[in-house]
Protein backbone atom coordinates (compact mmCIF):
# COMPACT_ATOMS: atom_id res chain seq x y z
CA UNK A 1 0.00 0.00 0.00
CA UNK A 2 1.12 3.34 -1.05
CA UNK A 3 1.18 6.51 1.76
CA UNK A 4 -1.87 8.12 1.16
CA UNK A 5 -3.49 5.83 -1.49
CA UNK A 6 -7.49 5.04 -0.79
CA UNK A 7 -8.03 1.32 0.18
CA UNK A 8 -11.71 0.42 -0.24
CA UNK A 9 -12.85 -2.67 1.70
CA UNK A 10 -15.99 -4.21 0.66
CA UNK A 11 -18.06 -4.99 3.84
CA UNK A 12 -21.22 -6.74 5.21
CA UNK A 13 -22.71 -7.50 1.38
CA UNK A 14 -25.77 -8.38 0.69
CA UNK A 15 -25.80 -11.32 -1.17
CA UNK A 16 -28.64 -12.90 -3.16
CA UNK A 17 -28.60 -16.16 -5.09
CA UNK A 18 -29.95 -16.57 -8.79
CA UNK A 19 -29.66 -19.99 -10.85
CA UNK A 20 -32.07 -21.28 -13.59
CA UNK A 21 -32.99 -24.57 -13.62
CA UNK A 22 -31.80 -26.87 -16.53
CA UNK A 23 -34.11 -29.33 -16.95
CA UNK A 24 -37.25 -26.70 -16.18
CA UNK A 25 -38.79 -27.18 -19.75
CA UNK A 26 -39.10 -30.49 -19.63
CA UNK A 27 -41.12 -31.03 -15.86
CA UNK A 28 -42.43 -27.59 -16.45
CA UNK A 29 -46.01 -28.94 -17.56
CA UNK A 30 -46.52 -30.76 -14.53
CA UNK A 31 -45.12 -28.43 -12.12
CA UNK A 32 -47.79 -26.09 -13.38
CA UNK A 33 -50.53 -29.14 -13.34
CA UNK A 34 -49.39 -29.54 -9.65
CA UNK A 35 -49.47 -25.55 -8.74
CA UNK A 36 -53.36 -25.44 -10.55
CA UNK A 37 -55.31 -28.59 -9.08
CA UNK A 38 -55.55 -26.46 -5.96
CA UNK A 39 -58.06 -24.15 -7.73
CA UNK A 40 -56.94 -21.45 -5.45
CA UNK A 41 -53.79 -18.79 -5.91
CA UNK A 42 -52.30 -18.43 -2.42
CA UNK A 43 -51.47 -21.82 -1.06
CA UNK A 44 -49.62 -22.61 1.86
CA UNK A 45 -48.49 -26.28 2.20
CA UNK A 46 -45.45 -28.44 2.36
CA UNK A 47 -44.94 -28.09 -1.30
CA UNK A 48 -41.55 -29.24 -0.62
CA UNK A 49 -42.10 -32.85 -0.03
CA UNK A 50 -44.56 -32.71 -2.98
CA UNK A 51 -43.23 -36.38 -4.90
CA UNK A 52 -44.72 -34.91 -7.92
CA UNK A 53 -42.50 -31.89 -8.03
CA UNK A 54 -39.44 -33.58 -6.31
CA UNK A 55 -36.91 -33.65 -9.11
CA UNK A 56 -37.88 -29.30 -8.81
CA UNK A 57 -37.93 -29.85 -4.80
CA UNK A 58 -34.11 -31.70 -4.95
CA UNK A 59 -32.32 -28.36 -7.20
CA UNK A 60 -33.87 -26.02 -5.26
CA UNK A 61 -32.71 -27.23 -2.26
CA UNK A 62 -29.33 -28.05 -3.53
CA UNK A 63 -29.15 -24.56 -5.35
CA UNK A 64 -30.38 -23.08 -1.79
CA UNK A 65 -27.39 -25.22 -0.02
CA UNK A 66 -24.77 -23.93 -2.43
CA UNK A 67 -25.66 -20.25 -1.04
CA UNK A 68 -25.40 -21.57 2.75
CA UNK A 69 -21.95 -22.82 2.16
CA UNK A 70 -20.88 -19.36 0.70
CA UNK A 71 -22.13 -18.09 3.99
CA UNK A 72 -20.09 -20.94 6.05
CA UNK A 73 -23.68 -21.69 7.05
CA UNK A 74 -24.76 -25.20 8.13
CA UNK A 75 -27.05 -26.85 5.28
CA UNK A 76 -30.47 -25.97 5.74
CA UNK A 77 -34.05 -27.05 5.27
CA UNK A 78 -37.47 -26.21 4.17
CA UNK A 79 -39.83 -25.31 7.20
CA UNK A 80 -42.43 -24.03 5.02
CA UNK A 81 -43.91 -23.17 1.42
CA UNK A 82 -46.32 -21.60 -0.56
CA UNK A 83 -47.24 -20.78 -3.85
CA UNK A 84 -48.59 -17.68 -5.57
CA UNK A 85 -50.59 -16.96 -8.64
CA UNK A 86 -50.45 -13.36 -8.70
CA UNK A 87 -53.09 -11.45 -11.76
CA UNK A 88 -53.02 -8.13 -12.75
CA UNK A 89 -53.50 -5.35 -10.80
CA UNK A 90 -51.81 -7.20 -7.44
CA UNK A 91 -48.74 -6.26 -5.53
CA UNK A 92 -46.64 -7.51 -2.68
CA UNK A 93 -45.80 -5.11 0.06
CA UNK A 94 -42.23 -4.85 1.17
CA UNK A 95 -42.09 -7.71 3.25
CA UNK A 96 -40.01 -10.64 5.03
CA UNK A 97 -39.52 -13.85 6.26
CA UNK A 98 -39.62 -13.95 10.09
CA UNK A 99 -38.64 -17.01 11.33
CA UNK A 100 -36.11 -18.00 8.32
CA UNK A 101 -33.14 -18.00 8.02
CA UNK A 102 -32.88 -18.42 4.05
CA UNK A 103 -35.82 -17.49 1.08
CA UNK A 104 -36.15 -19.27 -1.87
CA UNK A 105 -38.55 -17.54 -5.00
CA UNK A 106 -38.81 -20.07 -7.97
CA UNK A 107 -40.48 -18.62 -10.98
CA UNK A 108 -42.96 -21.30 -12.52
CA UNK A 109 -44.63 -19.64 -14.91
CA UNK A 110 -43.81 -16.12 -15.84
CA UNK A 111 -43.31 -13.28 -18.33
CA UNK A 112 -39.53 -11.66 -18.42
CA UNK A 113 -41.58 -8.68 -19.38
CA UNK A 114 -43.30 -8.64 -15.55
CA UNK A 115 -42.96 -6.67 -12.52
CA UNK A 116 -39.94 -7.74 -10.98
CA UNK A 117 -38.91 -8.65 -7.18
CA UNK A 118 -37.56 -5.86 -6.00
CA UNK A 119 -35.11 -5.95 -2.66
CA UNK A 120 -34.50 -3.20 -0.32
CA UNK A 121 -31.14 -2.27 1.31
CA UNK A 122 -30.93 -4.05 4.86
CA UNK A 123 -29.38 -0.60 5.73
CA UNK A 124 -32.90 1.57 7.20
CA UNK A 125 -30.87 4.44 7.19
CA UNK A 126 -29.41 5.83 4.01
CA UNK A 127 -27.97 9.69 4.19
CA UNK A 128 -28.89 11.81 1.23
CA UNK A 129 -24.92 12.13 0.44
CA UNK A 130 -26.33 12.97 -3.18
CA UNK A 131 -28.31 16.08 -2.30
CA UNK A 132 -30.79 15.45 -4.34
CA UNK A 133 -34.08 16.04 -4.35
CA UNK A 134 -37.12 13.48 -3.53
CA UNK A 135 -37.62 13.57 -7.53
CA UNK A 136 -33.85 12.97 -7.94
CA UNK A 137 -34.84 9.83 -5.70
CA UNK A 138 -35.64 7.63 -8.57
CA UNK A 139 -32.50 8.36 -10.72
CA UNK A 140 -30.57 5.18 -11.36
CA UNK A 141 -27.89 6.98 -12.74
CA UNK A 142 -26.86 8.77 -9.58
CA UNK A 143 -26.20 5.38 -7.98
CA UNK A 144 -23.47 2.59 -8.32
CA UNK A 145 -23.06 -1.14 -6.78
CA UNK A 146 -22.27 1.06 -3.20
CA UNK A 147 -25.40 3.02 -2.84
CA UNK A 148 -27.92 1.85 -4.94
CA UNK A 149 -31.05 1.43 -2.37
CA UNK A 150 -33.20 -1.39 -4.04
CA UNK A 151 -32.53 -3.74 -6.84
CA UNK A 152 -34.64 -6.15 -8.95
CA UNK A 153 -34.92 -9.96 -10.14
CA UNK A 154 -36.88 -10.19 -13.41
CA UNK A 155 -39.39 -13.04 -13.45
CA UNK A 156 -37.09 -16.00 -15.92
CA UNK A 157 -39.08 -18.45 -15.68
CA UNK A 158 -37.09 -21.64 -14.32
CA UNK A 159 -34.64 -19.23 -12.21
CA UNK A 160 -34.58 -19.28 -8.50
CA UNK A 161 -33.99 -16.22 -6.59
CA UNK A 162 -32.13 -17.18 -2.94
CA UNK A 163 -32.14 -14.79 -0.08
CA UNK A 164 -31.35 -13.84 3.33
CA UNK A 165 -34.85 -13.66 4.96
CA UNK A 166 -34.38 -10.57 6.76
CA UNK A 167 -34.28 -8.58 3.80
CA UNK A 168 -37.41 -6.78 2.64
CA UNK A 169 -38.65 -7.84 -0.33
CA UNK A 170 -42.07 -7.05 -2.62
CA UNK A 171 -42.78 -6.17 -6.21
CA UNK A 172 -44.34 -3.31 -7.92
CA UNK A 173 -48.23 -3.08 -9.33
CA UNK A 174 -48.67 -5.33 -11.71
CA UNK A 175 -49.74 -4.69 -15.22
CA UNK A 176 -49.42 -7.84 -17.48
CA UNK A 177 -52.38 -10.13 -17.74
CA UNK A 178 -50.14 -12.88 -18.37
CA UNK A 179 -50.28 -14.81 -14.66
CA UNK A 180 -46.92 -14.60 -12.64
CA UNK A 181 -46.79 -17.91 -10.85
CA UNK A 182 -44.03 -18.16 -7.88
CA UNK A 183 -42.93 -21.15 -5.74
CA UNK A 184 -41.50 -19.87 -2.35
CA UNK A 185 -39.78 -21.97 0.15
CA UNK A 186 -38.34 -20.76 3.50
CA UNK A 187 -35.59 -22.71 5.32
CA UNK A 188 -33.47 -22.75 9.10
Amino acid sequence: MKEGELIINEWFPTVIGFAVCPFYKDIKTDVVKYIKSFKKEHVYKEHYNEKKIKKLNDWIKEKVNEYTKLHNFQPVEPFEGWFAINRVNTHQPYHTHYGATISSNFFVDSNFEDVPTVFKHPNNYIANGWKMSPEQSEDNNLYNHYTFLTCSYRPVEGGVVIFRSHIEHGTPMKKLKSPRITLTYNYK
